[in-house]
């Protein structure tokens, strides 16, 4: 019995996945970039830039941390709770990076396990519908820098998602 159980929580904590969702200003507003469906432990890099809220949406029985530096680097001291449900979070001080791990008994190994760039762009378009945009592999820094510059035009470029 014991195997089949700890069998069954290995499979459910491989398909689990989280998105995390990356802001330059403060509320979880505007255009955001998104980790969107990142697995356990692995790191959302933003490329260096500079996040100031963050919107989790984890798994139950998780958790999420934010790192001052790129490759979750430097842990930001506000965990938080997993939620089935989005939840923002507003950061003191600036977040390149962040990554989530399923809460288990006993010691945890939380090394990261590589890192997983931006996959998407979302802002509000010139008619007020919100856009989700594919960020192509390899071009999270230049899709990145238009999200900086607010080069809206040139995000419409970009491959719908979903």
């Amino acid at each position: 019995m014991q195997f089949t159980l700890t069998t069954i929580f290995v499979l459910i904590s491989a398909v689990s996945a989280a998105d995390i969702i990356g802001y330059h200003g403060s509320g979880c507003r505007g255009t955001s970039v998104v980790c969107k469906g990142i697995q356990e432990n692995r790191c959302c890099d933003f490329k260096g830039r500079q996040m100031r809220s963050i919107r989790w949406t984890l798994p139950a029985r998780s958790r999420g941390d934010a790192y001052s530096n790129s490759q979750c680097n430097n842990k930001v001291h506000k965990t938080v709770p997993g939620k089935t449900t989005g939840l923002c979070v507003d950061y003191n001080s600036v977040v390149k990076s962040g990554k989530w791990i399923i809460l288990r008994n006993g010691k945890r190994d939380e090394k990261v396990n590589n890192c997983q760039d931006p996959n998407t762009v979302r802002y509000t378009d010139k008619t007020g519908k919100e856009v989700h945009k594919r960020i192509p592999v390899g071009m999270a820094d230049e899709v990145l820098g238009m999200v900086e510059r607010d080069e809206i035009e040139a995000l419409g470029e970009l491959e719908d998602d979903e």
